[in-house]
């Protein structure tokens, strides 16, 4: 078997190794920073691994509703493509995760919750629109 790793960038505070040659994909994860944006969902379900550090995340319904999780080194969780997340805190400084994804199934989105409505964009598009339930 031969592994190789390609390095992915996404912005000053989140990068990638993705590790190909396996027999699934994987990607190794490496946090500085808590999330600046607003909370967002993902284009496929993935199970990911605290390997270390640790995070705090807040995960929404669609109603705009929270509630705050901490994930500590050793620990692993699921994470289905249609939850709405956001990293607020990285208790140790950084933290790296180990994911495991699924296949993609849509498009990630980005949220916001205003007096009780949704509204959400593709992360392609500006403009943020009413999410009717």
């Amino acid at each position: 078997m031969s592994l190789t790793t390609h390095h992915e960038i996404l912005s000053r505070a989140f990068e990638k190794f993705h590790v190909q040659g396996l027999p699934f994909a994987t990607s190794f994860n490496h946090f500085t920073e808590p999330d600046t944006g607003d909370p967002h969902d993902h284009p496929f379900g993935f199970r990911t691994y605290v390997i270390s550090g640790s995070y705090v995340e807040l995960v929404y319904d669609k109603k705009g509703r929270s509630k705050e999780y901490k994930r500590e080194i050793g620990t692993s969780h699921y994470v289905f493509a249609d939850t709405i997340h956001k990293i607020i805190n990285l208790p140790k400084g950084e933290c790296y995760t180990l994911m495991i994804p699924k296949p993609k199934i849509r498009e990630p989105r980005f949220w916001r919750f205003e007096n009780g409505k949704a509204y959400s964009r593709q992360w392609n598009e500006e403009e943020f629109k009413l999410y009717e339930i």
